[in-house]
């Protein structure tokens, strides 16, 4: 009642206060003043619509919330995936792109040894879990990778292949993928995988656990599709994470001198020399020292420091990354296969 009363009090003053201002208009009908005044305070006069249901409801729910202690309801993403798990696999297997002819292999893919099954009685495949699968993935993986940088970056020199093996193959990179997929909510095991870090009685972690799953999909892949597929899934979602990156975060070189002077001479060109190109207030306490590396009386690159050796280790590494980029400007196999059939 004294809601109502408060209500028609705020209808009252709003309605006075349009009518002062709608008075010079003549033309203007009172009853629109008072419809004015009505919206502007909030009122509902259709008992009954939409809006009302709306907001007898939530006030229902907040009485009921406070009474009896009635919290609303929370979506949970971890029992949805387990309930709707095979709808859940099907959907990831057509998002991939991929059929298998034994889906029992998938599954065991995606099974950690904690997982428990409740006792249920199932087919053999049940009671396995990722563990071999994860070794087939790994060495699969490992020599369609190193295989496709020497086959495609053939000029990159050996260590240059191994870095960018082990980027590829980190576990950062195959976490980062293994979401980016959404392969990491299909995992099933004991443990909640968000909370598997603070286990600290566990001798695993989380992205133990996701790379171990990733490379046993690619080792399930392997098994019930063949080499080939397993290799087209590695170049097309895990070779490609090297697009985007910088090199000289991914290439370490421990003496880039020693490498760039054996790749000039194995490819017959002239040994590479550094020369100082400028130097400035050497008898000051800032010098700089401007160093270049050459080859053929051709500069490769330059840098400079306040100090004389560390500009030469920069120049020196500046060269080679500058080299390992040339080498690497050259496209993917799929790309260059393109290419030479658009020139034919």
């Amino acid at each position: 009642m004294n809601m109502a009363t408060t209500v028609m009090k705020e209808v009252v003053v709003c309605s006075t206060l349009l009518r002062q201002c709608c008075s010079q208009w003549k033309g203007f009908p009172q009853m629109n003043v008072l419809n004015s005044a009505s919206v502007i305070s909030g009122v509902r006069f259709f008992r009954g619509s939409n809006r009302d249901k709306r907001r007898r409801e939530r006030n229902l729910r907040l009485k009921l919330k406070e009474r009896e202690g009635i919290q609303p309801l929370v979506f949970d993403k971890k029992e949805f995936f387990r309930r709707n798990f095979e709808r859940e696999l099907f959907a990831f297997k057509n998002r991939l792109g991929l059929t298998f002819q034994d889906d029992n292999t998938l599954r065991t893919a995606l099974t950690h040894e904690s997982y428990k099954h409740n006792g249920r009685k199932g087919s053999v495949h049940t009671q396995e879990n990722n563990g071999k699968l994860s070794l087939i993935g790994v060495t699969a993986s490992s020599l369609y990778i190193v295989d496709h940088l020497c086959n495609t970056y053939p000029s990159l020199p050996c260590l240059g292949v191994r870095c960018l093996h082990d980027f590829l193959m980190g576990r950062s990179t195959i976490v980062k993928l293994s979401k980016l997929i959404a392969l990491a909510d299909l995992i099933r095991m004991e443990h909640d995988l968000d909370e598997l870090n603070k286990e600290k009685h566990l001798d695993y972690r989380q992205e133990d656990v996701i790379c171990d799953a990733f490379f046993a999909f690619i080792g399930a892949i392997y098994i019930d599709q063949g080499p080939a597929e397993a290799r087209r899934f590695v170049d097309d979602f895990v070779i490609t994470q090297l697009q985007g990156e910088e090199l000289h975060k991914i290439l370490h070189f421990p003496s880039a001198e020693i490498v760039l002077t054996n790749i000039f001479i194995t490819g017959g060109k002239e040994k590479p020399v550094a020369r100082v190109i400028q130097e400035s207030g050497v008898k000051t306490n800032f010098p700089i020292y401007v160093v270049g590396v050459f080859s053929e009386e051709q500069m490769i690159s330059e840098a400079s420091s306040y100090n004389l050796l560390t500009a030469t280790h920069e120049a020196w590494k500046a060269a080679l990354m500058k080299y390992c980029q040339e080498g690497m400007l050259m496209p993917f196999p799929k790309e260059r296969k393109s290419v030479q059939n658009v020139s034919c």
